[in-house]
């Protein structure tokens, strides 16, 4: 009876330290997959502020245009 308990109590360690494996295998594989998602939403968000302020670099640039269009204007009324 000690004997077959012994193997049992092996067996169960055995079990035990396999699932450990597994475990410490699986989270190793999610987080490496996790890293790669968060690396290409940094991607997507760094494109996203660079298209931002490129929209913006022109608007500057269109309200810069509109100001000395309105100066022009204001200058011929006047002659």
């Amino acid at each position: 009876m000690q004997r077959l308990n012994g193997l049992l109590e092996s067996q169960i360690e055995d079990l035990d330290k396999k699932l450990n494996r597994v475990l410490a295998k699986q989270e190793y594989e999610y987080l490496k997959g996790y890293n790669i998602y968060v690396k290409q939403k940094e991607k997507d968000l760094r494109e996203l502020i660079e298209k931002l302020n490129e929209k913006n670099s022109n608007n500057t640039l269109k309200d810069e245009k509109i100001s000395k269009l309105e100066s022009t204007i204001g200058a011929i009324r006047e002659d």
